[in-house]
């Protein structure tokens, strides 16, 4: 019967004494030597006896009965073997026991990365994925506020042209959008290519974009499409999972007045909102039907996609941030031109809304 050399702890002291084992099927036998305090022959039935799973050491120990409990530890790397001829002892080892005892390093090492892979993961795409969802289905009322909660952080940068707010108010409501909610439309004096839309109803168009469109239609299509965007969601599903894991460590660290610090300090990404190219595709759909249900010419969204494609090419490139952040232009517009080909549709000439674009274009 092989013995292994043990360290025995009796669990009510510091005191540690020097002993052997001996692993029988039924119950372990602990043995001390003539100078141990402890009694010279312990029992440690095997039903009462748990694996300390500690892999930091070269070491294998168990506790035995409840607390304060008795406790050894072992170096010999023969045990595990030992244990695993008793089937009777079978919770006290495992493959992984058997695995990282074996390699000791290494398998600390291994699960060192696989929890960083672990945690990797779920930082990276578990918790994105999830707040993406949650975007989709929380409460409208909460997306409202907070909506309105980000265009008051950066209402201040914005130079907004009353005047031409009011108009372009007016052209909007001359559409039926379909918007979930109630839409609130603002002209902001500066030269760059852009428009954004904010979850709750709010959409923001530059003078530097509105300038450059000539037809009542293009404008339409382009409120089409922001308006798709709040719509669906998109714009809060975005935030989402770019903000997660910041709103994720705040909360796991109870720093809660951290969750609005992010929210501040990101507010300046709706202005410069990217989207993936389904959530794009989606928008531009969105934004035809629109365009089908207002009888509004559909050629719109292509004459808007030309005006921008053709913007590319001026040397001001920089200030287009509405391209940078809506790529692909040429693929757009033959996905547009696909999908109107594909449906017959009836339009008529809107003759308020194109009054109201002309005096929008006036000033």
């Amino acid at each position: 019967m092989r013995t292994f050399i043990v360290t025995y702890f009796d669990g009510k002291s510091s005191k540690s004494s020097e002993a052997t084992l001996v692993v029988f099927p039924q119950y372990w036998k602990i043995s001390m030597d003539n100078t141990s305090p402890f009694s010279n022959s312990i029992r440690w039935d095997v039903t009462n006896i748990k694996s300390s799973k500690v892999y930091t050491k070269n070491i294998k120990s168990f506790s035995y009965g409840e607390y304060p409990f008795q406790y050894i530890e072992c170096e010999d790397d023969l045990l595990i073997p030992e244990i695993e001829k008793h089937p009777e002892q079978k919770k006290l080892h495992s493959k992984v026991d058997t695995f990282l005892h074996q390699f000791k390093l290494k398998s600390i090492a291994l699960l060192m990365l696989l929890i960083v892979g672990f945690s990797a993961g779920m930082y990276f795409y578990v918790i994105p994925n999830v707040a993406e969802k949650f975007a989709q289905n929380v409460n409208s009322k909460y997306v409202k506020n907070f909506g309105d909660f980000v265009f008051n952080t950066i209402k201040p940068e914005l130079e907004i042209n009353e005047e031409r707010s009011k108009i372009l108010q007016e052209f909007a409501n001359q559409l039926d959008l379909k918007a979930e909610y109630p839409l609130d439309l603002y002209v902001v004096d500066e030269d760059a290519i852009n428009a954004f839309a904010i979850s709750g109803g709010k959409i923001v168009v530059y003078s530097g974009l509105l300038d450059k469109l000539t037809e009542a239609n293009q404008l339409a299509a382009l409120l089409g499409h922001e308006v798709s965007h709040i719509n669906k969601r998109h714009v809060l599903k975005n935030v989402s999972r770019d903000l997660s894991g910041y709103i994720f460590l705040s909360v796991v660290f109870g720093d809660i007045n951290g969750v609005t610090s992010v929210f501040i300090e990101n507010a300046h990404l709706f202005k410069r909102m990217s989207y993936s190219r389904d959530l794009e595709q989606e928008a531009d759909q969105g934004g035809l039907e629109l365009l089908y249900a207002n009888k509004v010419n559909p050629e719109g969204m292509i004459a808007l996609f030309q005006v921008l494609k053709e913007e590319t090419e001026s040397e001001d490139f920089e200030s287009l941030k509405y391209i940078s952040s809506h790529p692909l232009i040429n693929e757009r517009i033959t996905y547009t031109k696909e999908q109107i080909k594909e449906k017959a549709n009836t339009f008529i000439e809107n003759k308020k809304l194109n009054t109201v674009f002309a005096e929008l274009q006036k000033k």
